[in-house]
């Protein structure tokens, strides 16, 4: 997207006999003009009529060509009709008409405007385009483009010079990827900020980002969506109200993510009023997401409305005042929750007609965190077709750790008899305890054992026995009883 900010325009320099601007910085009238004429108006201004094609040589190297053009001397009115081209050093602009205004330093053109940087390639075209000169007038340029504006960026390269000739630096089989983005209109302040309004899309590669409102500000490296924003990538996608990336030497390193943000990853789904993403090489590493946006009223008010973080992974959903999750090459690897963290675990009411707090298997802390591993993957139940290569490996739920001094480590669990997985007719002990520490070690989604520490209360249920199930256990030699 920098590449954008080189494209410019300098002023444009006198083209009319007359013009107060030094006599060695005028450009001048070509040969090969049909008609070149000069009129004196009755109210005493002079206009100058030129029938095509008109072409206009500056000192500067500035060219430009028009089928025809109509200029007021006193003024300083320019108007180019036809076909025009202009070209400099740094651009070229084409456009079915051309109006120059001196007096106000505004250049303004209409009809299949194609706007080039000369030195990167990139391209702006759109319907109308409004280019409002600094100087006298004001401190900063601008240039508007209008009309459903569509913009090809390149990178900017290393280089600061500028091409010579009508060559574009950027050669027909480069590598560089560039940026695309449509918009209903778009802005380029003081040659370093874009600005693009109007359902706005953007598509880099395989990277999407839509939005009311864009911005990229090539000083600092920041990019910002507002209004509906979202990214879609290839491993990846985020929606918030608001979100603002990064970019160091042109390379995305993190994003900030506010608002009702949610982030849907491969293995990791996150909501977040505040959410901070850290890419490394290009993908997914770290993410860290808070209650409350860090310097708003909410970070310093007792009474926070809003909800807590939560992530769900694989089999269990945490949630806690924040929440930081580390995957490198976008592979989960651990969750950290901290601060009245509760998890949960994802799967239906485990037990018929009980209350809602002993329905499910559960942990709470002051801190939780969730140890993840990669692990063969298991077919799914039923099918005997082996997995394909790239399916080898799942990522599951290894442990889950949590902390509370002075018994504030609480967990609901079910442990099935030996033996009993996937059995309709095991049911699983609950077991409620509570500690300074709690670990639950996981096999396939469900506690295999529990260690604790600190001082420990529970309660342990078995449950009771169906007569099928008694006379099972009966053969086996087995007792039934609690």
């Amino acid at each position: 997207m920098r590449a954008l900010l080189l494209v410019t325009f300098g002023v444009l320099i006198a083209l009319l006999p007359g013009d107060a601007v030094a006599q060695d910085q005028r450009c001048h009238l070509l040969p090969g003009a049909r008609e070149a004429t000069r009129h004196v108006l009755p109210d005493g201004r002079s206009m100058v009529y030129v029938s095509g094609p008109a072409e206009f040589a500056c000192p500067d190297g500035t060219t430009i060509v028009a089928d025809s053009a109509i200029g007021e001397t006193e003024s300083g009115v320019l108007d180019l009709i036809g076909n025009v081209f202009y070209s400099d050093t740094l651009k070229t602009l084409t456009s079915d008409r051309l109006e120059y205004f001196r007096e106000d330093g505004r250049l303004f053109a209409r009809g299949n405007v194609v706007l080039t940087d000369r030195k990167t390639g990139s391209v702006i075209t759109g319907a109308v385009l409004e280019h409002l000169l600094a100087g006298t007038w004001r401190p900063d340029a601008k240039t508007t483009v209008t009309g459903r504006p569509h913009a090809i960026l390149y990178e900017r390269s290393d280089s600061t010079s500028t091409p010579a000739g009508d060559e574009i630096t950027v050669a027909a089989d480069s590598t560089a990827q560039p940026v695309e983005i449509d918009a209903d209109r778009m802005e380029i302040w003081a040659e370093t900020l874009f600005r693009a309004d109007g359902d706005v899309v953007l598509v880099r590669g395989e990277t999407q980002g839509f939005g009311d409102h864009m911005e990229f500000d090539q000083v600092d490296g920041r990019m910002l969506l507002v209004g509906s924003a979202r990214i879609e990538g290839d491993a990846f996608s985020l929606v918030a109200r608001r979100i603002e990336g990064y970019l160091v030497e042109d390379v995305l390193r993190d994003v900030v993510a506010e608002r009702d943000a949610v982030l849907l990853a491969e293995e990791l789904r996150v909501e977040a009023p505040w959410l901070r993403i850290f890419f490394e090489e290009g993908e997914l590493h770290r993410l860290v997401a808070t209650r409350a946006i860090p310097g708003s009223e909410e970070a310093n008010s007792t009474a926070d409305p809003l909800p807590q973080p939560r992530a769900i992974a694989t089999e269990f959903w945490l949630a806690a005042d924040s929440i930081d999750a580390l995957a490198p090459a976008e592979r989960l690897e651990l969750v950290v929750a901290v601060g009245e963290a509760y998890a949960e675990r994802i799967a239906d009411v485990l037990e018929e007609g009980l209350p809602d707090v002993v329905a499910r298997d559960w942990l709470r802390g002051d801190t939780i965190t969730g140890y993840f591993v990669q692990q063969p993957r298991r077919p799914p139940v039923g099918v005997d077709e082996p997995v394909t290569e790239e399916e080898t490996l799942e990522t599951v739920l290894e442990r889950l750790v949590a902390v509370g001094e002075e018994g504030r480590a609480r967990s609901l669990y079910r442990i099935r008899e030996e033996g009993g997985e996937g059995d309709a007719e095991s049911r699983a002990s609950i077991n409620y305890l509570v500690a300074n520490r709690i670990t639950l070690l996981m096999r396939h989604g469900e506690v295999e054992d529990v260690e604790a520490d600190g001082p420990i209360q529970g309660l342990h249920l078995e449950p009771k026995k169906t007569r099928e199930r008694q006379e099972t256990l009966d053969e086996r030699g087995e007792s039934g009883e609690p």
